[in-house]
């Protein structure tokens, strides 16, 4: 993992949460990932799988939606 990775997004004003349009963040294990956030107190939203990705959907402080995935090894 590359600690110097910066994810930097603009706001309008006045500002209106992006409940719709969002980004994904691809991340090596979702349930370490989904327990820290539950822990914390966000909310996990599931949502219909992609072929060969587990996925949720959680809101940052500000109500901006974020997906998470993960990729899942193929089933022989």
């Amino acid at each position: 993992m590359d600690e110097g990775l910066q994810f930097h997004l603009g706001v309008e004003d006045p500002f209106s949460p992006a409940r719709k349009a969002h980004p994904a963040f691809l991340v090596e294990d979702l349930k370490v990932v989904r327990d820290a956030l539950e822990a914390s107190g966000y909310d996990i939203v599931l949502d219909t799988q992609l072929q060969g990705f587990e996925r949720f959907y959680t809101f940052d402080p500000f109500g901006n939606r974020l997906e998470l995935v993960c990729p899942v090894p193929p089933t022989l």
